[in-house]
């Protein structure tokens, strides 16, 4: 079932893998926190560098995996989908499903801000969780409203000219 409709489902599911990586960020940050508690982490060689940076770096790497899934998904469904058809439907319900699940994101990120934005530990965690909302939902409104257009297009080419 996966090799019929793997485009599919890694289209829906990196929808979804979004909002459970961003809903569940809180906890890594709180492991996080619970290692620059240790007692004399500081002395060890660059770990302590490797705390500062890698909250963000998992964070946007979390959130852009989930984005080649879904592009992978979707060369997928363009492949099998020679009408259009699956790709409109998908896009209308796809924009829906990413719009009102979008407030559990931007619920993560307006927490994740307030209380790590004046973290010393993490230099420019405050700034990717400022700027990363906006472009993972503009993204995610062109991804869909891309999607729609292509199976638009494609759909109209496969009807007669005449009609």
């Amino acid at each position: 079932m996966l090799k019929k409709n793997g485009g599919l489902l890694a289209m829906i599911f990196s929808v979804l893998g979004i909002v459970i990586w961003c809903a569940m960020f809180e906890e890594v940050m709180a492991g996080f926190d619970a290692l620059f508690l240790i007692a004399g982490i500081e002395d060890l060689l660059l770990f302590t560098l490797i705390l500062n940076y890698a909250p963000t770096i998992l964070l946007l790497g979390g959130i852009a995996g989930a984005g080649l899934a879904f592009y992978k998904g979707y060369g997928s469904v363009a492949a099998k989908d020679v009408n259009g058809m699956i790709r409109m439907v998908f896009a209308a319900l796809g924009l829906v499903l990413f719009v009102t699940m979008f407030t559990t994101i931007a619920t993560a990120f307006v927490d994740l801000y307030t209380l790590y934005a004046a973290d010393p530990n993490y230099p420019i965690f405050d700034l990717a969780v400022s700027i990363a909302p906006t472009i993972l939902f503009l993204g995610g409104i062109v991804a869909f409203v891309g999607t729609g257009i292509a199976g638009y297009k494609a759909r109209r080419k496969r009807q007669p000219q005449g009609a």
